[in-house]
């Protein structure tokens, strides 16, 4: 609860992409494979 609270996630689904312990990239809502992959590139 503190993690979601940390990174302000106030709906599911909700995908967080961290790098090097940063939040690089986030996406709320429901999205296919493809754009979750592509995301994360």
């Amino acid at each position: 609860m503190n993690l979601a609270r940390e990174h302000k996630v106030m709906s599911i689904p909700t995908v967080v992409a961290f790098k090097d312990g940063k939040v690089v990239n986030k996406v709320v809502g429901p999205n296919s494979k493809e754009a979750i992959l592509a995301m994360l590139k």
